[in-house]
């Protein structure tokens, strides 16, 4: 049974220049496809990755108003300087926005490691929150960890955006005021301080906010009160 084994080995069809080369590609693309098997088949690109996790919770297909990536989008205001350390997307259709933050940082990354969550959609600026979407904010020598708090649908004509949110979280008073930083296509990002101690995914959703916007001779442009959603 040996030597025929070893005869049918030596028989084997051999292959030429042209064969090997297929053979070798054919071998490469299994394992480059078990590889990316192991990462649960994330797609290279992020707004890619969002409209899968759009299809996946059977969410709407939304317009993309904005998309960041970590650690390359950059903004400064007045001497200091906001820095995302998650990807984040977000998209609004006619009815709802959705918010993704994913981890595209991370490896190996999974497409579990992010997070998507839709909201109501109001008249005028809109909150949304990112979920746990954390960036870097430095300056005056200063460097620290801050939760995003985005506004989309403000006035064009808006120089400076300013916004104070108060609230109780696990029974401590919680109070925020700062100005917010333009990133593009109606949207401003609010950098809002960490809690002292642990905090979850959405610990400001709830809060009362005062948005505030002025135009550029300083003059107020609009004032609105509310309350920032939670994810439907």
């Amino acid at each position: 049974m040996k030597k025929q084994l070893i005869q049918m080995w030596k028989r084997r069809p051999r292959l030429g220049r042209r064969g090997k080369i297929a053979w070798n590609l054919l071998v490469s693309l299994l394992l480059l496809l078990y590889i990316w098997g192991q990462f649960e088949y994330p797609l290279p690109f992020l707004t890619w990755e969002f409209r899968r996790l759009e299809r996946v919770n059977l969410m709407p297909r939304s317009e993309i108003l904005f998309s960041g990536r970590a650690s390359k989008d950059i903004w400064e205001l007045d001497g200091y300087v906001l820095q995302l350390s998650r990807d984040v997307v977000l998209g609004r259709t006619p009815d709802g926005i959705t918010t993704a933050v994913l981890d595209y940082a991370a490896f190996p990354r999974r497409t579990g490691d992010g997070m998507i969550d839709r909201y109501p959609l109001e008249e005028g600026p809109c909150p949304t929150p990112f979920g746990f979407s954390l960036g870097h904010l430095s300056g005056e020598g200063n460097f620290g960890f801050v939760c995003l708090l985005s506004f989309l649908q403000v006035p064009p004509e808006t120089a400076r955006a300013e916004l104070t949110v108060d609230m109780v979280y696990q029974d401590v008073p919680y109070h925020w005021r700062g100005q917010g930083f333009f990133v593009g296509n109606t949207v401003w990002f609010f950098p809002l301080d960490t809690p002292e101690g642990g905090y979850s995914d959405h610990w400001y959703c709830g809060a009362d906010y005062t948005l505030r916007l002025y135009r550029g001779d300083g003059s107020l442009l609009l004032e609105k009160e509310g309350a920032i959603p939670w994810p439907d």
